[in-house]
């Protein structure tokens, strides 16, 4: 539980999100985040203007209501404990963007038709009674942590489930490119066929009754295989058929893969966003700074989490497995590797296994972290994820890491504090001066020597 201090954020903005993040304190099984949110915002409607609110953790009371505890702090000071409880339509329609209020009751009574018409007219649909009414919250101030630097940690906190894709599928590239210096551009479209997979199973298992933890496990490894299967079918169809092929044959072939792959998720899954209800959304509040609350939620914890352990466990295959050492081989000496007697065929094919693997995995963390997928999103993932192989040096799964770490960074940082329309134009800007100053990227070759393609 908070501390009970009283204090005066230092605007109404701040106030906002602090009213968003003081919704769900709780634990993994806390209430659905969207209805904790809606009945929150109505807990100023309770009190006279002149009565400040401090919420407490919201609380489930049953399968589509909620419960939010609240103190109604007077202006002499005396303190009144209280609650709303609110209850929602069963589903959402496709029309729907957040559920019907049906349903409100206090320690007063609970609301007549009419008052709850009146709610929903004259509070609810009022932007400026909701600005209002958010200046009225009272939270912690913490302990003499300055605003700019909870702003920036929690800029940082939210930009690590991207930078866990872009590093991810930015090894997937540096994989296949340095055993054979060549470029897929479908891996980005074969993570969107994980988020599909991740997207059908996990709502399935959800629908039967499955308990989160599960439902999610499922999930991942559907979505893991789903993007192994398509790699390994690459493999045999177009990679190995063109892999020594001179020029940008390779290239060319997996444009038309990657566009094959659009247009036939279009077609089968529809051309909007497939949604997943929030899963371990409660955000945690890790510190409060001058007025502003740092929070995370348990699904970014483990996104990352999974990540980073990802992450590891591809540098150690690399360092120490066979695999790893016959793919070192393969990619310094390809002639002297073979007549050690390394199959490059069977290196190639276990290669593009391993990045399949890891582009499921990206396309698990963008369902499982975002909540959608879509068929057109593989384009600008592919793209991104090669700018951060570049950015690290492509060919060298370290740079990759490295580069991806970078590029995510910079992306949420740079959205946080500036534009986010010229966010791209700042990458392209940035990839340009690196290729300028060291050719082969962070950590690749310094010398300007021409790349392979």
């Amino acid at each position: 539980m908070m501390d009970r201090t009283q204090i005066s954020p230092t605007c109404v903005t701040w106030r906002g999100l602090a009213l968003v993040a003081l919704l769900l304190l709780g634990g993994c099984n806390g209430p659905d985040t969207q209805m904790a949110r809606l009945c929150a915002e109505i807990v100023p409607a309770f009190e006279p203007s002149t009565v400040k609110l401090r919420l407490s953790p919201a609380q489930q009371s049953g399968r589509n209501s909620v419960r939010v505890p609240f103190t109604a702090i007077g202006p002499d000071g005396a303190e009144r404990s209280r609650f709303v409880a609110c209850a929602f339509s069963a589903g959402l329609t496709q029309a729907q963007e957040q559920p019907d209020l049906v349903a409100v009751e206090s320690d007063e009574g609970q609301l007549n038709e009419a008052q709850l018409f009146f709610l929903q007219r004259f509070f609810i649909n009022s932007q400026e009674n909701t600005a209002e009414s958010r200046a009225r919250i009272v939270i912690d101030r913490g302990s003499g942590i300055s605003q700019g630097f909870a702003y920036l940690t929690q800029a940082l906190l939210n930009a690590l489930p991207w930078t866990a894709i872009l590093t991810l599928l930015a090894t997937a590239y540096s994989l296949l490119y340095g055993l054979s210096h060549r470029i897929n551009l479908a891996f980005g479209d074969i993570a969107v066929i994980g988020s599909y997979a991740v997207v059908s199973s996990l709502g399935a298992a959800l629908v039967l009754g499955g308990v989160p933890a599960v439902a999610i496990t499922l999930g991942v490894l559907a979505g893991v295989t789903c993007s192994a299967l398509a790699a390994r079918s690459l493999t045999s169809m177009v990679v190995k058929p063109l892999v020594e092929q001179p020029g940008r044959m390779l290239l060319v072939a997996t444009i038309g893969v990657e566009l094959a792959i659009q247009e036939g998720l279009r077609v089968t899954q529809g051309a909007g966003n497939q949604w997943i209800r929030p899963i371990l959304a409660t955000p945690h509040i890790l510190f409060v700074g001058d007025g502003f609350p740092v929070h995370v939620t348990t699904m970014q914890a483990v996104v990352v989490a999974a990540g980073l352990s990802l992450a590891l466990a591809t540098l150690a295959i690399m360092r120490w497995t066979r695999f790893g050492l016959s793919w070192r081989a393969l990619s310094q000496d390809r002639l002297a590797a073979a007549l050690c007697g390394i199959s490059p065929a069977g290196v190639l094919a276990r290669t593009m296994v391993a990045a399949g693997l890891l582009s499921g995995a990206c396309g698990a963390i963008i369902t499982l972290a975002y909540g959608n997928a879509h068929y057109s999103l593989g384009t600008t993932l592919g793209l991104k994820a090669i700018i951060a192989a570049i950015l690290g040096g492509i060919g060298s799964v370290t740079g990759a890491l490295v580069g991806g770490l970078a590029l995510g960074l910079f992306e949420g940082l740079w959205s946080a504090y500036l534009s986010i329309e010229s966010r791209d134009i700042a990458v392209y800007c940035v990839l340009s001066i690196i290729l300028v100053v060291r050719p082969g990227g962070i950590l690749g070759l310094p010398a300007p020597t021409p790349r392979e393609v």
